[in-house]
């Protein structure tokens, strides 16, 4: 086990709660919008063991989701969607313990 080098791969959906908030637009409250989207995340990287219960890893991680929190107007207070597609790179690190 000790010095195993192991490249992994995951893959997965992805809830992410989205928070929007007005900065700026006259014709829009500055109250705060939220969404909870469904998502989907892919990664890649690679393990390092040092014990048998215990490694270092880095991984790379894209997430892909489609939000559509919804603002409300000044003056009437209708909601007003705001779509987009949010992707994200993430670099992380870390250690796994095992049990």
């Amino acid at each position: 086990y000790r010095g195993t080098l192991t490249p992994y791969f995951s893959a997965g959906p992805a809830l992410l709660r989205i928070k929007a908030t007005n900065r700026g637009n006259g014709e829009l409250t500055s109250k705060s919008a939220t969404d909870n989207a469904l998502g989907w995340k892919i990664g890649a990287g690679l393990s390092w063991t040092l014990r048998k219960d215990l490694a270092l890893f880095g991984e790379f991680r894209y997430t892909h989701v489609k939000a559509e929190p919804v603002l409300e107007g000044a003056l009437t207070g209708a909601g007003i969607p705001l779509r987009f597609d949010l992707n994200t790179h993430h670099l992380v690190a870390g250690v796994t313990f095992g049990f």
